[in-house]
């Protein structure tokens, strides 16, 4: 956003600070400089979920966590980087979902 000083995102940072949804909403706006943006972090995402799939062979993947609140907006940018073997879904949870998780993985250790 700094060497786009003039762009939506640029002006929404400045508004609502570096925050994972601004560039999402930069992007629905129009913005071009946010669309690269999140398709560079869609890359660099997937580099990652497909080395859990080859690692683990998960039969699902779930995205949690604020940014997972963006949906199909989401899984539409991962598309075209992420391994067909598994699909990738996103939490039901509201993005809370390892939270979620792990308030539960503690009960299983009680005494």
């Amino acid at each position: 956003a700094n060497n786009y000083p003039e762009s939506i995102l640029a002006q929404l940072v400045e508004k609502e600070g570096c925050r994972g949804f601004v560039a999402f909403d930069a992007a629905k706006d129009g913005c071009e400089v946010a669309k690269a943006l999140l398709d560079e972090y869609a890359e660099k995402l997937c580099v990652g979920l497909n080395s859990i799939i080859h690692i683990f062979q998960p039969e699902v993947l779930v995205l949690s966590g604020g940014i997972a609140k963006e949906g199909d907006t989401l899984l539409e940018l991962t598309e075209p980087y992420v391994l067909k073997d598994c699909p990738i879904r996103i939490t039901a949870f509201d993005g809370n979902g390892g939270l979620l998780g792990a308030a539960l993985l503690g009960t299983e250790y009680d005494n």
